[in-house]
């Protein structure tokens, strides 16, 4: 039995919840809110990853906000699911990669049911796993850590994708460093951003170059809108200006915010941890912007969870259950949230409910 855990509301202690069995590991997350008669509200999560041995994809389903889930059928062929992105409360789109047999080459599925019935869709050849995605109604963007300077756009919801490339660090002659976009996100139909940066090393280093790129028209040309220190890991924006990029020094997690389109970013303060973050998520409220950055220690054997309720100005730790370990995905739904991964032992999956 796979274990979560969960809390009713935004700012309350933790709870534990139960997943469906036979998850090794959960690494994203995508939550829908849904209106429907006498001004009752349906909250659908979509969480997607591996079973147990790490082989095959796997993809559970929340028609009440995380109190019961449900395992979906993958179609054959996937080996894990890394990504997932709801742009409505029946379309849902995930990314990973094929199995072994397929040789690990990247792959997506896509459901028009909410997630009753998934089937895969075709991409093109020569592309390795998709780490994340990001969807506005049909529009979705993809790419991987392992993609180098390169993704992937659809504007039919899948049916048909195309390769689009990010452009190398300005005034770049001679030899230049490899950059490459880590996450992604669609902040409307036609602004998206990416970040990432060059996965350096060595003795005397202590953070590595990190860039931000953003897109004007829907992911199909893209421009620098940032290029410093230090790596980018994650981004998440509240609308086409208002914006929080979670980068990582070899120390600690870095928290990036720009409200003005990209055009500058200032660093926040944050609570001393050590470890980096996996994911953020942000969302619009009626007083204040809310923030939930999730991700791990330098071990991977317990969580980072980092929150925000007033846009940035103050940031808080938060504490986590006994038993929760790295954190992959994250996502914010009014006054709660929702955070995904694993256990301690990266033998079990679970889910992390605000």
């Amino acid at each position: 039995m796979t274990i979560a855990v969960a809390a009713p509301a935004w700012g309350k202690t933790w709870s534990g919840e139960t997943l469906p069995s036979g998850l090794g590991v959960l690494g994203g997350i995508s939550c829908v809110n849904h209106s429907v008669k006498h001004k009752k509200t349906e909250r659908r999560c979509v969480a997607v990853g591996q079973d147990t041995a790490k082989k095959l994809g796997a993809i559970v389903v929340s028609n009440d906000g995380g109190k019961t889930w449900g395992s979906m059928a993958v179609p054959a062929g996937i080996g894990g699911l890394f990504g997932v992105s709801c742009a409505s409360f029946s379309r849902c789109v995930a990314a990973g990669e094929t199995d072994a047999a397929d040789g690990f080459h990247a792959a997506t599925v896509a459901t028009t049911d909410g997630g009753k019935n998934w089937l895969r869709q075709q991409l093109p050849a020569g592309h390795q796993a998709i780490g994340w995605i990001s969807c506005r109604s049909k529009r979705c963007v993809a790419g991987g850590l392992r993609w180098g300077n390169t993704l992937l756009v659809t504007s039919d919801g899948g049916t048909s994708w195309s390769p689009k490339t990010l452009p190398l660090h300005g005034g770049c002659t001679g030899f230049c460093v490899a950059y490459a976009e880590d996450s992604g996100t669609l902040a409307s139909k036609s602004t998206g951003y990416a970040v990432g940066g060059n996965q350096c090393g060595g003795a005397s280093v202590t953070q590595c170059p990190g860039v931000i790129w953003k897109s004007t028209n829907g992911g199909d040309s893209w421009k620098l809108v940032f290029e410093g220190q230090p790596f980018v890991d994650a981004i998440s924006c509240v609308d086409s200006s208002h914006c929080w990029a979670a980068a990582a020094t070899f120390k600690t997690g870095v928290m990036l915010r720009s409200a003005n389109g990209g055009k500058t970013w200032k660093r926040q303060t944050l609570p001393s941890f050590s470890g980096f973050f996996n994911s953020i998520s942000c969302v619009r409220a009626s007083k204040a912007d809310r923030c939930l950055a999730v991700g791990q220690n330098p071990g991977g054997t317990a969580p980072v969870i980092a929150a925000t309720s007033d846009g940035g100005s103050h940031w808080k730790l938060d504490s986590a259950p006994s038993g929760t370990g790295s954190l992959f995905g994250v996502d914010v739904v009014g006054h709660g949230g929702r955070a995904v991964g694993q256990d301690p032992t990266a033998t079990s999956a679970l889910a992390i409910q605000r």
